[in-house]
């Protein structure tokens, strides 16, 4: 942090009769007081020199008064208010907050209108807080609302504001009125005595209502949103009074959705500005030299190709990201080139249709309502049901003794030991919802002993009514499925990983989600991994399902999801609702007369038609003799 000269008011002595010796001695303490500054050796101390203000009082308050200037140009805007004043976490502790040029590009950018296209964890979340809190500092009327992805990513803005905050020194911090999990209030007095409020709010996905006038929207991750065209439908008028602007921000997902549309439609969306934010922009990416290099990096990793610029500029993280990752995942996380949706088995959107969120219904908020604290959900799919996910057995099995969890549950288990993750999923089937299927628990194994492996199933078992377990007996997971299957015998179905029982399986998957009639939560990585999901035709004309293989994931989530819905009740493709309706004729209602001239002989194989009704086209001959015999 820079540091500036501070003013210091000295008082007057008072004057003191001194004897000859003391006045000497003064003397020589005000010779020692005035020190010259000399060069110093590259090998001795630093000699600092003290300068008494009192010996050039003009001179010191002139330089002070420029200083103090400078010094309030440079906290007048976001980003300078932001790092002149505030600190963050750092490896040593705190220290003066440092944002990058990408983040002070986008908070210089007062297009009303504003697309941001991101690479994964580069900063940009902490970057819309950092504006928010500076603007509601150096604003006297503002509210910024932040729109996230889910409830966990919402409170996360918070907190980096709050933290932010509190580094502020005294005098520069506004009195904060209201602090809350999902909002922050600040009041300001003007010199008139006159109140001035600025707001931080931040909420998951639902419809933004206005605060009035100077408002900023950011939507972020946008394009993994559910409900992402009813929000930014009603995100754009709540900008239009004042200055305030819209950000629309997120890494990409498919060649899909409203967020890839605004990127590429410069003719739909011409008031837009677009900023690209690619992993090589980002310092902590970045390697020694490229740092050391950072211009050069700039001009020539986007001509290079990805494996290249991997090697050549990217930190140890990047590395193995890319290693760890199929070259797509890759591109499409940290370099923004989205997946082709025509080569998914699942499409996005069909996969986003059985998301909690969507499957809730879009949530809203009365206009008196400013921070959410009663919100409505609008035509539910499944209404009644409460959609929650468990993180351990012991908090499942409590439910279920509570009554919360019915005791329907099916689970699946892909085995895996080293390359390969093992997972558990086990899903809850709501009989008065027409078997309506729900995840209930999920759990992640990575390089899980196999006896580790089987402790954990027979406490699922133990603690759980599994009424059935699918299990992937194929390879590695024979010996564990054999175990499984001796011990709890009819509850376990060892399931051989061929392209039949594959194809049954993402059948059976993809026929539910068409009627949402399965739930999970909107989880990245187990969106990611349906995604992956690819249906290839082989040479000998055999359908084959397989995930897109990675060193982080062989699409387990997956297969451990689809294992265990195809141990409950079969899907019913066609679902038919007959309501019987009687209706009674009205009085007034015209009556038709039967034309007594249609008739239907009895042993001939076609009508007779009216006369002045003409015959059909030339078809009605060709059908020959698969003319329904009408009267037989």
């Amino acid at each position: 942090m820079r540091r500036y000269p501070v003013i210091i008011k000295e008082k007057k002595k008072k004057e003191v009769k001194r004897s000859p010796v003391i006045v000497k001695s003064a003397k020589k303490a005000k010779r020692k007081k005035k020190i010259k500054r000399y060069p110093a050796s590259s090998s001795g101390p630093l000699i600092i020199s003290y300068v008494d203000p009192t010996e050039d009082p003009q001179g010191f308050r002139e330089s002070t008064k420029e200083a103090m200037k400078s010094f309030a140009e440079a906290i007048s805007t976001e980003a300078g208010w932001i790092e002149n004043l505030t600190e963050s976490p750092s490896d040593v502790g705190f220290a003066p907050s440092v944002l990058y040029p990408y983040q002070k590009a986008h908070m210089s950018n007062y297009n009303k209108y504003r697309w941001m296209n991101k690479s994964r964890q580069i900063g940009a979340s902490f970057g819309f807080s950092c504006e928010g809190l500076a603007k509601c500092h150096l604003l006297d009327h503002y509210t910024k609302i932040f729109v996230s992805y889910n409830q966990e990513e919402a409170n996360e803005k918070i907190n980096y504001a709050r933290s932010l905050y509190e580094s502020l020194p005294f005098k520069y911090q506004r009195k904060l009125t209201v602090d809350r999990v999902t909002a922050l209030e600040f009041e300001k007095r003007t010199v008139g005595g006159r109140r001035c409020i600025t707001r931080l709010i931040s909420h998951p996905q639902r419809a933004v209502r206005g605060k009035g006038g100077n408002v900023d929207v950011d939507l972020d991750e946008f394009a993994h949103f559910t409900w992402d065209t009813k929000i930014y439908v009603a995100a754009v008028p709540v900008i239009t009074r004042g200055f305030g602007q819209i950000t629309v921000g997120s890494s990409p997902l498919g060649r899909l959705g409203l967020h890839w549309q605004i990127g590429e439609d410069r003719k739909r969306y011409p008031t837009y500005s677009r900023q690209n934010i690619f992993w090589w922009e980002c310092p902590v990416f970045v390697n020694n030299y490229g740092n050391l290099h950072f211009a050069e990096v700039q001009k020539k990793a986007p001509l290079m190709s990805t494996e290249e610029r991997v090697l050549t500029y990217g930190s140890e993280a990047i590395i193995q990201a890319y290693y760890s990752s199929i070259l797509e995942d890759f591109q499409q996380e940290y370099e923004l080139r989205p997946f082709d949706e025509r080569e998914s088995y699942y499409p996005i959107d069909l996969i986003k249709s059985c998301t909690f969120e969507k499957l809730r219904g879009i949530v809203e908020i009365s206009e008196d309502d400013s921070y959410g604290d009663n919100p409505e959900q609008i035509k539910p799919v499944h209404p009644g049901l409460e959609y929650k996910i468990y993180d351990t057995i012991n908090e499942l099995a409590r439910d279920i003794q509570r009554g919360k969890v019915s005791k329907f549950l099916y689970g699946g288990y892909d085995v895996g030991r080293h390359e390969n993750t093992s997972e558990l999923t086990i899903l809850e089937e709501i009989r008065d919802s027409d078997n309506f299927q729900m995840i209930r628990l999920s759990l992640t194994g990575r390089n899980m002993e196999f006896e580790a492996q089987r402790q954990l199933l027979d406490k699922a078992f133990k603690f759980l009514p599994i009424r059935k377990l699918s299990i992937d007996s194929t390879g590695m997971g024979k010996d564990l499925g054999e175990y499984i299957k001796k011990r709890y015998r009819s509850r376990v179905d060892c399931v051989d990983f061929n392209n039949q029982n594959k194809q049954d399986m993402c059948v059976n998957i993809k026929i539910r989600m068409e009627d949402q009639m399965i739930g999970y939560p909107s989880d990245k990585d187990l969106i990611r991994q349906i995604h992956s999901i690819k249906r290839e035709i082989s040479q000998t004309n055999q359908v084959r399902f397989n995930a897109e293989k990675s060193r982080t994931h062989h699409g387990d989530k997956f297969w451990s999801l689809a294992l265990s819905s195809v141990s409950g009740s079969p899907i019913q493709r066609l679902r038919a609702f007959i309501t019987p309706k009687v209706e009674v004729v009205s009085q007034t209602a015209n009556v038709i007369v039967l034309d007594e001239r249609r008739k239907f002989p009895k042993n001939k194989d076609i009508f007779i038609l009216p006369s002045g009704i003409e015959k059909p086209p030339m078809h009605i001959d060709s059908l020959g003799a698969t003319i329904l015999k009408i009267g037989r």
